[in-house]
């Protein structure tokens, strides 16, 4: 299928299990477009490729004004990309499958999703949003992909493709200005340093923005933040830089790096569904939010977050008649903190959290292919070795180390305070083996086989676990440091939290097979069985139990179909899919001492069903119509936490039964002139659980998101303007919630981005 098609422009996004999104700037043919992707580490037509993976290319991002990956949350079937802070702890669920908690033990519990860039694998928990910037497009796979892939991922792969340097002189720049005072400015430089020898390419992304929620807390005391200032700011800078070499004419090498500091704060939380009772603070009555305002919050502390990125690859590519042989050598380094965060979400001091984590990882890749007419190949080996440290500190009400001392009445504390305190070093190192082959066995029929082996040894240590308990709640702490202030003569002391250093190892043996099959020229279906497994480890914080948590397996089954129908006027690609889980990861989150506990279980089987729909059409030169459906099924058919008991029957949490998009584009030839194009966007996501209980206090509300766009490309198409709007219906939606009824008789939510809008302007030379 597929062996004579023309490959035209690269269309704006693209499904393989699915669909594609997006127009050409130009209307000069109906037909839609050919798209090539790498997701099988070879390039073929997206329609051609028997697995679920949906491509994004630069335009289309640009026309999302996406700032990072995690803006393409909703415009894609069953999946979700939830931030749990503003700039890292990203948590991608994609079919159901990513972490089920707050991510609190995101540096021991590995992600469900493996990110790459260029072949490199990212494990950052604490920095993996990455800015936007130079990217050629982004392919994401859903399933187990151990079989094609260096890291051993359980629930898809987010491929990130960066562009590459050109032996032509290329410069892009885009500017973009919108309200909350939003300033967005990318540009990228490319060409030749010594002809047909070495070509280098250099990208910078910037952006600056003014705090998207209102925080109305007022004080004339000078110790606690700036009085009112807004939160969910943004200060973010990105560069990337990439140079290949052409040491001979079948042997070259790639050298890319890349650095990123982002600077915000969190958005916070509302009261809700409750109140605080004042009594704890001396004070009459009680305190909720009653503003009726969601982007709108009272904190009496400065909830600052700082992420830095950096790392380097090299990459060597020989290349010989059918052969090639592939080395992919990669360093990251993440550093990310949390200062003085305030999640109570009152101005009163009752939780301020103090967080770093420090990660480094090196990988490296080698992989052998082999390619003909009917026989395809890919065999490797794999190294990943990652170290990561979190030193987290837990303030409650914490007067002692303001005063220096504890208060008490007769010698008693009048109420129970106290700092809990814990640092957690972690160290994993993964070898693997994979090779993945696929034979024409028939000029329409096609097989293929994979299997990959993985062993992990997991190291642990919780060298720090120590609690200071007791003294009088102060509501007007002003939030120092923990880590630089302790007072003299309070000591923390151990609370039996912690744990020497500690070893396991996982290894697993986990096969792919498959069959595809060309209907006609026009339509491929095919069906997969595959197995992935994730590694076990140790819960961060302490925990109710020893912490100790095993491997996760899952056993998939997909089958799909894509078609190009009416002379490629309309793309219509499906998939359906089975998971079964064994021993499936489940987080949850209590209180307990002075702080949080995180239990990590191991359920004993659960499941997750559903159907995903993607098409594009384009009936006349003039619009096109494109869209996608997800339906989902997910339940823990065995799962007792502990804490919350027998879970049986719940679903997964964030992981929505319903999700839809729908993007139709209207394009007008203005004579002599350029095109102009108006755009609108959709997006649905029924209600979804944000915890393993299934209170229905605890749901993340459905959603409708409108967007809309107008733009006008030039003639040239070296330059165009564009209108843009976001959220236009100012839709109040939920993306957390936080449960401290049992305690202070309240819960907390966060909510999703306000309306938006602005414009932006770019221009290309080639």
């Amino acid at each position: 299928m597929g062996s004579g098609r023309v490959s035209l422009r690269s269309i704006l996004m693209t499904s393989a299990a699915l669909t594609i999104f997006g127009m050409p700037a130009e209307i000069a043919s109906a037909a839609l477009d050919e798209i090539v992707i790498t997701a099988a580490h070879r390039e073929q037509s997206l329609q051609d490729v028997p697995i679920a993976v949906t491509a994004i290319d630069s335009v289309e991002l640009d026309r999302l004004n996406a700032i990072s990956y995690a803006d393409l949350s909703g415009y894609l079937p069953n999946f979700s990309f939830n931030s749990l802070t503003s700039v890292g702890f990203v948590v991608p669920v994609i079919r159901g499958v990513g972490l089920t908690g707050s991510g609190e033990s995101a540096i021991s519990n590995n992600p469900t999703t493996g990110f790459y860039i260029d072949g490199v694998y990212i494990r950052a928990a604490g920095g993996n949003l990455f800015n936007v910037v130079d990217v050629e497009r982004v392919e994401i796979l859903r399933g187990p992909q151990g079989t094609l892939y260096g890291r051993n991922t359980l629930g898809g792969v987010i491929n990130i493709i960066t562009k590459k340097p050109g032996d032509e002189l290329d410069f892009n720049a885009r500017a973009s200005y919108g309200n909350f005072n939003r300033k967005d400015f990318r540009a990228s430089v490319s060409g030749p340093l010594v002809t047909d020898k070495l070509l280098g390419r250099f990208g910078v992304a910037y952006i600056d923005r003014d705090g998207r929620v209102e925080n109305n807390f007022s004080t004339p005391d000078s110790r606690f933040n700036e009085s009112g200032a807004d939160v969910d700011d943004l200060d973010s800078l990105t560069l990337r830089g990439s140079a290949i070499y052409r040491a001979t004419p079948n042997l070259e090498f790639t050298f890319a790096g890349d650095y990123s500091k982002d600077n915000t704060t969190y958005p916070g939380y509302n009261v809700e569904d409750g109140s605080l009772d004042l009594s704890a603070f001396f004070l009459s009555g009680t305190y909720a939010d009653t503003d009726g305002d969601v982007h709108e919050v009272s904190y009496n502390s400065n909830n600052e977050e700082m992420a830095r990125n950096w790392g380097a690859s090299l990459t060597g590519e020989w290349s010989s008649g059918n052969y090639r042989v592939v080395s992919i050598t990669g360093y990251r380094n993440t550093i990310f903190e949390n200062d003085n965060s305030d999640i109570d979400g009152t101005p009163f001091n009752i939780f301020q959290q103090f967080l770093r984590l420090e990660e480094e990882a090196v990988s490296q890749e080698l992989r052998f292919h082999y390619e003909d007419d009917r026989l395809d190949t890919v065999a490797g080996v794999y190294y990943y070795g990652y170290q990561g440290q979190q030193d987290s500190t837990l303030d409650i009400f914490g007067i002692e180390r303001e005063l220096g001392y504890p208060l008490s009445v007769f010698g008693a504390p009048v109420l129970s305070t106290g700092i809990s305190r814990a640092v957690v070093n972690t160290e994993t190192d993964t070898f693997s083996a994979f090779g993945h082959a696929g034979y024409r066995i028939l000029p329409d029929l096609r097989i293929e086989a994979g299997l990959r082996y993985t062993t992990t040894d997991v190291e642990f240590q919780r060298p720090v676990s120590r609690s200071e308990i007791g003294g009088l709640a102060n509501p007007f702490y002003d939030g120092s440091n923990p880590f630089d202030e302790v007072p003299a003569g309070v000591a923390l002391a151990s609370n039996g939290g912690e744990i020497p250093l500690v070893e396991d190892t996982f290894s697993k043996v986990t096969p792919k097979v498959g069959i595809s099959y060309d209907v006609n020229e026009e339509t491929l279906v095919y069906a997969t069985w595959s197995k992935g497994f994730r590694e076990g480890g140790f819960a961060t914080r302490p925990s109710s139990g020893n912490g100790a948590f095993d491997a996760e397996n899952l056993t998939a089954y997909e089958v799909g179909a894509k078609s190009d129908l009416f002379d490629r006027r309309l793309r219509l690609n499906l998939a359906a899919y089975w998971y079964r889980y064994k021993d499936q990861q489940a987080e949850e989150t209590s209180l307990g001492g002075p702080g949080f506990f995180v239990d990590i279980t191991n359920s004993g089987r659960s499941r997750a069903r559903g159907f995903e729909l993607e098409f594009v059409t384009n009936p006349a030169d003039f619009f096109s119509l494109q869209g996608s459906f997800g339906w989902q099924e997910t339940k823990f058919l065995e799962l007792d936490t502990g804490l919350g008991g027998n879970l049986a029957g719940n679903e997964f949490p964030r992981a929505p039964k319903y999700s839809a998009s729908l993007i139709p584009t209207f394009y007008y030839n203005v004579p002599n002139a350029g095109t102009l194009s108006l755009r609108g966007e959709w997006t649905y996501q029924s209600d979804e659980f944000d915890g393993l209980t299934n209170d229905r206090n605890l749901v993340l509300e459905r959603r409708n998101v409108f967007g809309a766009s107008m733009s006008f490309e030039n003639i040239d198409q070296d330059w165009s303007l564009t209108l843009w709007g976001k959220n236009l219906t100012d839709e109040e939606y939920a993306i957390r919630v936080v449960d401290l009824s049992g305690f202070f008789g309240y819960r907390l939510r966060s909510y999703g981005t306000p309306r938006e809008f602005g414009f932006t302007a770019t221009y290309s030379y080639n």
